[in-house]
């Protein structure tokens, strides 16, 4: 109407609270099996895993299991210990633990250095084999409820061989 001091402006403040959450960190196997044939030497299971996190640039630990068709009496798993990350294994239940505050980089290196090997050179298991990886995230950045832990798995084909036979003469 033209009368007045012109147009009016109002102000109206919000606060916004931004939570923060721990992200799950990703573990990628070879989609390829891994191939085991009796007597060969000790292999690496997964030297092309790779560990991705978008928030956390340390890891808190790992598991490794043979967790489909282990038999105590022939499969072994091993790690050499590096970078602050420690490894233990434990021969009745088939699990391989990696400890130590490392970095993703260094957790990465160390699981792809781990190797299986079977014992049983004169008639072992054909049964095909699963290898569990699970890894537990540090939470370096304090958000969300916790650590996290994801997994993945990567099938592994056993083959025999073909045994010469024995033969014994006495006389």
């Amino acid at each position: 109407n033209g009368e007045g001091a012109g147009a009016l402006t109002t102000t109206v403040m919000r606060e916004i609270v931004v939570h923060a959450v721990n992200d799950p960190l990703g573990i990628t196997t070879t989609g390829i099996p891994l191939s085991y044939t009796e007597s060969d030497a000790a292999i690496l299971v997964d030297a092309d895993l790779t560990l991705a996190d978008v928030d956390d640039a340390g890891m808190s630990g790992a598991m490794v299991q043979i967790f489909g068709n282990y038999f105590a009496s022939e499969d072994v798993l091993a790690f050499i210990d590096q970078s602050g990350i420690s490894g233990s294994w434990d021969a009745d239940t088939g699990i391989l633990t990696l400890s130590g505050t490392a970095s993703k980089a260094d957790y990465q290196t160390a699981l792809r250095s781990i190797t299986y090997h079977n014992t049983n050179h004169g008639n072992p298991s054909v049964a095909n084999r699963t290898i569990l990886f699970s890894v537990t995230d540090g939470n370096t950045d304090g958000a969300g409820a916790g650590a996290l832990t994801t997994a993945a798995t990567r099938d592994m084909v056993m083959y025999a061989i073909n045994d010469a036979p024995g033969m014994t003469t006495t006389g």
